[in-house]
């Protein structure tokens, strides 16, 4: 399940902050609160970045800020609609 409830006792992995922001698990495990958190808004700006510095050559090929590797494609979609 890859939408995760809030929990203001985990910090995001991006932008260290904890709040009321909802969490999103990648395909490759990371952004759980059990594995680098990540909000999903987090996870969005940083996906946006990478297309916007033209470190990758479009959306589909952005990856995990922990491992480098691409998201499922669903993932993506899911988290840039949100």
């Amino acid at each position: 399940m890859p939408h995760i409830e809030p929990d203001e006792t985990q910090e995001c992995t991006i932008c260290l902050e904890n709040n009321d922001k909802p969490f999103y698990q990648l395909s490759c495990n990371h952004g759980s609160p059990e594995s680098h958190p990540m909000h999903t808004e987090c996870l969005k700006q940083f996906f946006q970045s990478q297309v916007d510095s033209n470190s990758v050559p479009g959306i589909a090929y952005v990856t995990c800020p922990c491992c480098r590797q691409n998201p499922a494609p669903l993932n993506i979609d899911e988290i840039m609609r949100s």
